[in-house]
């Protein structure tokens, strides 16, 4: 079984990460998602679970935020709270900066934060943390009350 694969590449002269060539994202229809993760495993297993709406998936913060600079018209984004490079935190206070009100519709996952710090930011941040492994009907209904919060 083949998909149809589009994974936006970085520009001309910038690195990419690590796994850029393998975090593919979702089928195209209905509301815009973006799915930061680094892990390419999560990133394929978020896409089925959202299908059949448009998915772009980006491989790490650094990779979201190039796309975001470009477009901000995500319906929500989900995103990985600890990642190599950019971090949750610092990817919800960039987003914040570059589109003031389009963090309000960040959604975070993570595996469980470690640190008192990482468990206090998320108590913070508009929606509670999607908890992995997650529950597909969880995931479903959640990245859809993220993408009404505006």
């Amino acid at each position: 079984m083949t998909e149809d694969i589009q994974v936006h590449r970085p520009a001309q002269g910038e690195s990419p990460s690590p796994s850029a060539d393998t975090c593919p994202p979702a089928p195209r229809g209905g509301a815009r998602f973006l799915v930061v993760d680094d892990d390419p495993v999560v990133a394929r297993l978020v896409k089925r679970v959202l299908h059949p709406f448009d998915v772009t998936v980006a491989c790490g913060g650094e990779h979201a935020l190039r796309i975001l600079e470009e477009d901000v018209s995500w319906a929500a984004i989900l995103c990985d709270y600890s990642m190599p490079g950019i971090d949750g935190e610092e990817f919800f206070d960039a987003v914040r900066a570059l589109s003031p009100g389009l963090e309000r519709r960040i959604l975070f996952m993570t595996g469980g934060a470690c640190t008192e710090h990482a468990r206090q930011f998320l108590a913070r941040v508009p929606h509670p943390p999607i908890l992995k492994p997650f529950e597909v009907p969880d995931l479903r209904s959640r990245i859809v009350q993220a993408s009404q919060a505006a």
